[in-house]
């Protein structure tokens, strides 16, 4: 509705992260869900929802993490290198 509303949507930035402090060979299931869920899963449901009329702008803030990974950041590198893949689609 809010294309109707409001007309198209022409820029959308996704921002964000939730980053889970563990190795992960010590993380569980849920910590890494929770954590990756929050960039990647968002990302792409954002990308899912737009997708019949992307819009002109599609920014997603990533990190450094997707590509060298990150002391204790397992599932946010890895939700990193999915929006970077996302990106590049």
């Amino acid at each position: 509705g809010i294309r109707s509303d409001y007309g198209p949507i022409r820029t959308v930035v996704h921002t964000a992260a939730a980053i889970g402090w563990n190795a992960i060979s010590q993380i569980t299931v849920e910590e890494f869900g929770h954590s990756y869920a929050a960039k990647a899963i968002g990302a792409n449901n954002l990308a899912e929802l737009l997708a019949d009329e992307p819009p002109d702008t599609f920014i997603f803030f990533s990190s450094a993490a997707g590509v060298w990974g990150g002391a204790r950041q397992g599932a946010y590198a890895a939700a990193n290198a999915h929006l970077d893949g996302l990106a590049e689609k």
